[in-house]
């Protein structure tokens, strides 16, 4: 499974088969620019869906999910073409879901799974000239244009030119920092790190955070410097099952429920020389990940008016102000729902 800000790539279910008829496979709009045939009923999308399947167990295809809806909204993959070279096989959002920003998240996350868990150091996208959108979001991304090859379509005999666009896969934070749960022996290095990344009326004091390594290692997920093996950032928090944050949880321990339903983030912290490089996000998009594999429901934090765009960029939901009066401030308590 692969995620982004608001999309779920993941396989096919037989019960897809209603949102990808609706959706997709009986649009015309989607299969204008592709080389599949309509879908002309039910019945058909049913078997279809049974095909897709099998196909997607041993490739790297996925149905697209909307996060918002649950519904199955289009498809995307990838393959190997060369050595360390893997290029899109077909990129598809229902028309009802265009122009939302959905294919520059999908390209790019494949783009990263294809370097990070692939191995490849260059990736291929293809669109043919006449889809302006298509070509538009390779230019948005970087994307060289290497060249093109006239082609026809098959369905009708429409002659069209395919354009060729090249990216090299620069290392990637995957190969530079190693995401997972901090280990006791860190704990003294994260409560450093918390001192230097918020002032003082903000920062946790050094033994709740000690406290809350202990109790709450597992939902506490730091970024490693594989090169330094020193903390680059980290970001924590408690489970529980009360719905809104208050300061109690940055200071009493005993408020983690292990069983809990809801995650409350206590602290983003990234050093400053590793600052703009997208590990804050990532730190986000990890700890996301697995909270949804544990079944957590919601994902919930506090922050000033100033971040609330930077948040909302990675997902979270604005509630307004918070009744948090942490520091003496003001803050915006913020949400993701995981599940639903």
């Amino acid at each position: 499974m692969l995620t982004t800000e608001d999309l779920i790539l993941d396989k096919a279910k037989y019960s897809d088969w209603k949102d990808m008829y609706d959706n997709v496979w009986s649009r015309p709009e989607s299969a204008k620019y592709m080389l599949w045939e309509l879908t002309p009923d039910e019945e058909e999308a049913r078997r279809r869906i049974e095909g897709t399947i099998a196909f997607q167990k041993d490739h790297d295809a996925f149905l697209v999910y909307e996060r918002a809806s649950g519904r199955a909204i289009g498809f995307a993959g990838v393959v190997q073409t060369g050595p360390h070279t893997y290029e899109d096989t077909g990129i598809c959002v229902g028309p009802d879901y265009v122009r939302r920003g959905y294919g520059k998240q999908i390209v790019q996350r494949l783009m990263q799974f294809c370097r990070d868990e692939r191995g490849a150091k260059e990736f291929v996208y293809t669109a043919r000239e006449e889809n302006e959108a298509s070509n538009a979001l390779a230019r948005s991304l970087g994307l060289t244009l290497v060249g093109g090859e006239d082609r026809t379509d098959a369905r009708d005999g429409h002659a069209y030119r395919l354009l060729e666009y090249r990216v090299a896969l620069q290392a990637g934070l995957y190969e530079r920092f190693e995401f997972r749960s901090i280990r006791p022996e860190e704990a003294e290095e994260a409560a450093d790190i918390e001192e230097m990344c918020f002032p003082s009326n903000e920062a946790c004091l050094r033994e709740h955070m000690l406290a809350r390594i202990q109790a709450a290692g597992d939902r506490f997920l730091v970024a490693v410097d594989r090169e330094s093996g020193k903390l680059a950032g980290f970001l924590n928090g408690i489970a529980t099952n009360e719905k809104s944050f208050r300061d109690e949880f940055f200071t009493d321990v005993s408020t983690h429920d292990p069983d809990g339903k809801n995650i409350m983030l206590l602290g983003l912290d990234v050093l400053p020389e590793y600052r703009r490089q997208g590990l804050g996000r990532e730190l986000v998009l990890n700890y996301r990940r697995r909270e949804e594999m544990r079944g957590t429901e919601r994902m919930v934090l506090t922050c000033h008016e100033d971040k609330v765009e930077m948040y909302t960029k990675f997902g979270f939901r604005d509630l307004g102000g918070s009744a948090s009066k942490w520091g003496g401030e003001k803050w915006h308590e913020m949400e993701i729902l995981l599940i639903g």
